[in-house]
């Protein structure tokens, strides 16, 4: 069956793979998923705790986002095929923004919930999705370079939330800020996911 997603089969080396902007673009984009996970295993308990949720609901919620994930990698990661990884990405990005804003306005455990699901399968689709992207992009010429720059573009990028989550609870004593902050930083992953341009695919 013809492919339904753009799979580019051209030599394209390493160089002239990070010229491009759309290298960056998935870089940043997909990096999204990845703050929002630094922000859940670094925050999200102590956030919860401060705002008066019960212990073991945080703790029964946390294992939902685990769950969740699983989900987002083995259900989403199959729609890959079907639709651009790219743009399951930004979607996945724009998920994760609605449960970050449940958590930082969160006045039950319902919201709480919401945002450990959202977190879960965002998280979970990105993780999957992310690797594909770089290679039906930019080809397998020079995939192991190209996607282990993505990886650290991802973890430098991601290593700066629990940092700035730490210092603003710290100064204010909660965490409800960094909660906003990072939701700001994962719509612009989301709008860098959805700028970039899928070539046309070459008719056989």
């Amino acid at each position: 069956k013809p492919l339904k997603v753009y799979k580019n089969a051209d030599k394209i080396e390493y160089r002239q793979a990070i010229r491009s902007p759309f290298f960056w673009l998935i870089a940043v984009g997909g990096s999204g998923g990845f703050c929002a996970f630094s922000l859940a295993t670094s925050q999200g308990v102590i956030h919860f705790t401060s705002l008066g949720f019960d212990p073991g609901t945080i703790v029964a919620a946390v294992s939902v986002m685990g769950i969740a994930s699983l989900i987002g990698k083995l259900v989403i990661g199959l729609l890959a095929d079907t639709i651009e990884p790219i743009r399951i990405i930004g979607a996945a990005l724009v998920l994760i923004v609605i449960g970050i804003l449940c958590a930082a306005m969160a006045s039950n455990p319902a919201m709480m919930y919401i945002y450990y699901i959202c977190t879960g399968l965002g998280f979970g689709s990105i993780a999957t999705n992310l690797p594909t992207t770089v290679a039906n992009y930019f080809g397998l010429a020079a995939y192991p370079k190209n996607l282990s720059t993505t990886m650290l573009t991802t973890t430098i990028i991601s290593s700066i939330i629990p940092i700035m989550a730490g210092a603003l609870y710290d100064a204010t004593g909660f965490a409800t800020t960094a909660f906003f902050v990072t939701a700001a930083i994962v719509a612009v992953c989301a709008v860098c996911a959805f700028a970039v341009r899928i070539p046309k695919k070459k008719q056989a």
